[in-house]
């Protein structure tokens, strides 16, 4: 546990991100290390005075900023991971830990050192990128938005080209479904415990699966465009849509990855195969 004078040591010149904050309600900033203002955008300044709600943004998990309050109040440190934001509102996954900074006697807590370790880099700005190669993709994607599962207890659609994973680096696979199999070709043996890098070869964008990775990394939903390799070695040019799935308490649990490209192929032969009214002649 740092001491006061240790914690402001660290502030004044630390490369990694410490914040110190008061030691009571609304817990405001006192001071911030040249780490906190590179990862976070805001200058010491900006932040001093504030509380640190000024990270939070629309992905920032309330459950886990309940447990942190909880802790504070009680006087107690907390590690949690947590989406924060930085200036630009660009979403990271946040590492916390928060330390409680006591008196020398130890009987009294007077501040709080919080520690940052970011997940992901900062180097994609604005939002994540959702990107489209046709129209119908649009119409497909509000379908699976739609009719997908949002928690991992919820029943599974074989006849969709699925993938869940953990929630956590480096996302290993814990379920596909059988369209998913026939799609790439791989037995679930051959796929469960591994990642899907599986699918990755010589033409995947590193920039797309970079901002998927960190997508993963935040919670966040992302749709793209990417370019896989089945079992075979065979390129399938695909539409991947990628959401979180969570718990009653809204916790994320998984990570869905839908292949939409079984969802577009089954739409379009069904269209094919649909009849198509004729006009009818009209009396003279």
């Amino acid at each position: 546990m740092p001491t006061l004078a240790e914690a402001q040591e660290e502030c004044l010149r630390s490369n990694k991100a410490y914040v110190l904050t008061e030691g009571s309600p609304p817990f405001r900033i006192l001071d911030v290390s040249p780490g906190w203002e590179q990862v976070c955008g805001f200058t010491k300044d900006e932040a001093i005075g504030r509380t640190c709600s000024l990270i939070q943004g629309p992905r920032t998990c309330r459950e886990k900023l309940r447990l942190i309050h909880e802790s504070l109040a009680k006087k107690e440190g907390i590690r949690v991971r947590l989406v924060n934001y930085t200036k630009k509102r660009v979403a990271f996954a946040n590492n916390l830990v928060i330390e409680p900074i006591t008196t020398p006697d130890g009987r009294e807590v007077t501040h709080f050192l919080g520690t940052l370790s970011c997940w992901s880099p900062l180097n994609v700005s604005g939002d994540f990128p959702r990107l489209f190669a046709t129209p119908d993709e649009l119409v497909e994607l509000q379908r699976v938005r739609e009719t997908i599962p949002t928690s991992a207890d919820q029943p599974i659609d074989e006849d969709r080209a699925l993938v869940f994973t953990e929630k956590d680096p480096p996302f290993e696979v814990v379920h596909v479904s059988n369209a998913w199999c026939q799609l790439y070709g791989y037995m679930p043996s051959e796929i469960l415990g591994k990642t899907c890098s599986i699918l990755q070869g010589p033409g995947t964008c590193i920039s797309t699966l970079e901002a998927l990775r960190q997508a993963s990394i935040a919670g966040a939903s992302i749709t793209i465009r990417i370019l896989n390799y089945c079992k075979d070695g065979k390129p399938v040019m695909n539409t991947v849509f990628v959401s979180p799935l969570v718990n009653t308490t809204g916790a994320v649990t998984h990570l869905l990855r839908v292949s939409m490209l079984v969802d577009l192929l089954s739409r379009r032969a069904s269209e094919r195969s649909s009849p198509r009214s004729t006009p009818q002649s009209t009396p003279q």
